[in-house]
């Protein structure tokens, strides 16, 4: 019985068995000469291997996997590029109040500081022309550590445009405008900044018209005074007490609070002084070790004292101090605005390094030389009688002049308005012509010897008005209408009489030919008349 049952177990478990060797068998391919490889059927990429494998003909070379192709970026448009040529350059418009600001540069402008930003603002003005009328700047931070302003990017471009000025908010104002580059940075100022003046440099990059580089940098002076203040002790409060609570105080500033031109404006050639008043404005703290470097934007004017960082030493709180700088020029300095910059660096009560800065303008301008040329005045002129004069000016200076013109002021002359010329280049010379009417002068005495001026009027580029004036004299004859009325009988009777003289000469000859004729006639007669005497 035993042995049935073991049987029957076996061959269930040898029918269990089968499926799974076949399955196994079809899943294992067949190792047999004429099937082909993958590599040689290409299904799919063999992996490469130092030595080919015993059944790889010798001409098969083993197939590398090709290296992925990079995807190219997108191409980058070039900026078109100006010409060639010489740069110009770029200068502080220090003389106006731009928005964002409290007051001009020249009069101490320091960036605001409000809500956890400093506003940055830098109007900027070319002497030439730029191309496309942008320019790129970029502030320089300096230390990142020891920055107050967040570490970013903060490249900007700013335009050409008609920026408004001096803008009080009143209904009904004129509102200035000029045409300017008005850099402007609001920067977040960090949580944890210190209290200090720290200099933030915008360096501007553009290209003039000729393609010249412009690389220039301007510095910007920030005080925070609404930070932390650094303490190089920390205190220490025995008894369990509780500390004292100190009144903040606010940290000084040196600014530029007035100054004084010994010449307004300044003639080319001429040597000129500037006195600068500096003011601590803190109330409470002193300055001390204050030292202050002076630097000018053009080399045309040549500082004259013994060296360009003058020390000053301490300046009380409220306190104020004298600067005097000394100044050359040459005659071919240009006429125009001159901006000197003041860096001012000095220690708080604390002995705490500080910084500020401020500028002061000065006007050049190159001195007006004209000339009017003699002239010629008639020695005398009858009355009712019209002359014209003729007029030569000559430009001699370095400068245009304006609105040339001369002026005859002569009593008993009178002119058909001014001689005028108009514009005047250096180095040029114009003429224009008057006619003048001689009339009568005033009061008792109106004819006779007259005495008065010729002027000549002009203008500067600033609308400054000079005159110069050239005697001018002349002697008015007196017009006689009745002698000339004798004079006109007299030779129409001189005429008169000729014509009555020719007549009668023309009679008296007539007459002698008549009696010629007659004593002729009567002379025949009486020999017609006489006997005949015939000789025999």
């Amino acid at each position: 019985m035993k042995r049935p049952i073991t049987m029957v177990l076996a061959l269930l478990l040898l029918a269990a068995c089968l499926p799974l060797t076949a399955a196994v068998a079809a899943a294992e391919p067949a190792d047999t000469p004429d099937q082909a490889s993958p590599a040689e059927n290409g299904d799919q990429a063999a992996e490469p291997s130092a030595a080919p494998p015993e059944n790889t003909p010798d001409d098969l070379e083993p197939t590398q996997t090709p290296e992925p192709t990079q995807t190219p970026g997108p191409t980058q448009t070039p900026e078109p590029t100006a010409p060639a040529g010489q740069a110009v350059q770029l200068r502080i418009d220090d003389a106006n109040v731009y928005e964002g600001m409290d007051r001009a540069w020249k009069d101490g402008y320091v960036p605001q500081v409000a809500d956890g930003k400093v506003t940055l603002v830098l109007p900027l003005v070319a002497n030439g022309a730029i191309w496309a009328d942008r320019i790129t700047v970029t502030p320089a931070l300096g230390d990142a550590s020891g920055s107050p302003v967040q570490v970013k990017n903060y490249q900007k471009t700013f335009t050409l445009a008609d920026n408004p000025v001096n803008v009080t908010g009143e209904e009904g104002e004129t509102v200035q405008t000029v045409p300017s580059y008005l850099v402007r940075f609001d920067l977040p100022l960090r949580s944890d900044r210190k209290n200090g003046t720290y200099p933030i440099v915008l360096d501007v990059q553009a290209t003039d018209d000729s393609g010249g580089q412009i690389l220039q940098s301007f510095t910007c002076y920030v005080t925070i005074t609404d930070g932390k203040k650094e303490s190089t002790s920390t205190p220490v409060y025995g008894g369990g007490g509780v500390a004292p609570t100190e009144t903040p105080v606010s940290d000084p500033r040196v600014l530029v609070s007035k100054y004084e031109v010994s010449a307004a404006p300044v003639m080319a050639g001429e040597d000129f002084t500037v006195t600068v008043t500096l003011k601590n404005t803190s109330e409470e703290s002193a300055v001390q070790n204050m030292l202050v470097t002076v630097t000018e934007e053009s080399q045309n004017l040549v500082l004259k004292n013994d060296t360009s960082t003058i020390f000053l030493g301490d300046l009380k709180a409220g306190g104020t101090t004298q600067l005097e700088l000394k100044y050359g020029t040459d005659r071919e300095t240009p006429a125009q605005r001159y901006a000197i910059h003041l860096a001012m660096e000095f220690d708080d009560e604390d002995a705490m390094s500080m910084s500020s800065s401020g500028s002061v303008t000065v006007e050049v301008a190159q001195p007006v030389e004209v000339e009017l040329a003699p002239f010629t005045m008639p020695g005398e002129i009858s009355a009712g009688e019209t002359v014209q004069l003729s007029f030569q000016v000559m430009n001699l200076g370095r400068t245009e002049i304006y609105n040339v013109r001369v002026e005859l002021d002569v009593p008993g002359l009178s002119p058909n308005g001014n001689a005028f010329i108009g514009n005047m280049e250096a180095g040029t010379a114009a003429s224009q012509t008057l006619n003048v009417f001689a009339g009568m002068k005033e009061g008792d005495e109106r004819y006779g010897w007259t005495s008065g001026v010729a002027r000549l009027v002009y203008e500067d580029a600033s609308g400054r008005e000079y005159t110069q004036e050239v005697n001018a004299n002349t002697n008015i004859k007196e017009l006689v209408i009745a002698a000339k009325d004798t004079a006109e009988e007299q030779a129409e009777e001189e005429k008169e009489q000729k014509q009555a003289l020719q007549w009668w000469v023309f009679v008296a000859a007539g007459g002698a030919v008549v009696a010629a004729l007659a004593v002729t006639l009567a002379l025949r007669r009486r020999r017609a008349s006489a006997p005949q005497h015939v000789q025999k």
